[in-house]
């Protein structure tokens, strides 16, 4: 775009596609600022051409980089953008606006119109044969359910996504990642390890940057957890440090407030048995 090979004027949808999709993927790697004036360029194009597909995704990068600032004003702008992708059957708008709602829903708390954003989202991908929505959608309702202490339900979801040979990429990351916190919960590590195996196998076809800015904090979140559970406290407080790590270059430490308290407890526990073997240097160290 900033080449020319697709100038300002006079404004055209194509530009407004490419923009739009610069966007998302600036709003993946959290440069939320340059994502935000590249969204509402976007908007703006769509907007005068009548590009109504491109203008629904601008609407869900637009509110990506709003949800620090404005909560409410970001699902408004999400439910805004799945509409418009509904509209347009841009199977790909849906998901993607549904995904955004559902997380967005579930960092604020509200766990059930998050369950609802994702099961709705997952519903209209299967109707437009978006299987790969569809099978995401599916994986973060299961864990809202798991979040919702339906454990059953999110076991059925969570079967339904997991097996199904298209679980690749990133999906197949997430999806694995959430149904081994289900089943560390109910004690099955085994299942959880192997899980963990096979994100962090996944994760890392798709390169150092992609897999700090995507998967690095989850796959530390459970793996400290696992570690935790297993007794293996030095494993897990490894792994809280390497999910702090990853967030460091974005500012964001404190936004997983997750790292710390497993982290505290895998210290904590380091100290207990430390302290009961009369290792002082190390109880104190811990």
């Amino acid at each position: 775009v900033g080449g020319g090979r697709l100038p300002a004027e006079p404004p055209s949808a194509e530009r407004a596609r490419v923009l739009a999709g610069y966007a998302e993927l600036l709003g993946v790697r959290r440069a939320t600022a340059k994502s935000r004036q590249v969204a509402e360029e976007a908007l703006a194009t769509a907007r005068r051409v009548g590009a109504r597909r491109e203008e629904g995704r601008a609407l869900g990068s637009i509110a990506d980089a709003l949800i620090e600032a404005d909560v409410d004003g970001a699902i408004a702008l999400l439910r805004d953008a799945r509409r418009i992708a509904e509209e347009q059957a841009d199977v790909d708008g849906v998901g993607w606006a549904s995904l955004q709602l559902a997380v967005l829903m579930e960092l604020t708390g509200r766990l059930e119109e998050a369950l609802a954003a994702a099961l709705q989202g997952a519903e209209a991908s299967r109707r437009l044969g978006a299987a790969f929505w569809d099978e995401w959608l599916l994986g973060s309702a299961a864990f809202l359910e798991f979040l919702l202490g339906r454990w059953d339900e999110a076991d059925r979801h969570f079967h339904a996504a997991v097996e199904r040979d298209r679980l690749t990429g990133p999906k197949g990351v997430h999806t694995r990642l959430r149904r081994a916190r289900l089943d560390i919960a109910r004690g099955d590590f085994a299942a959880a390890r192997r899980l963990l195996l096979e994100a962090g196998g996944l994760a890392v076809k798709f390169g150092q940057v992609h897999f700090d800015a995507q998967f690095a904090v989850p796959l530390a979140v459970a793996r400290a957890e696992l570690a935790l559970w297993e007794g293996h406290d030095e494993e897990a407080v490894k792994a809280a440090a390497d999910g702090l790590a990853a967030l460091t270059p974005t500012g964001l430490e404190t936004d997983v407030p997750a790292l710390f308290a497993l982290g505290l407890a895998a210290a904590a526990a380091r100290v207990e048995r430390t302290s009961a073997r009369r290792a002082t240097a190390e109880a104190e160290a811990a």
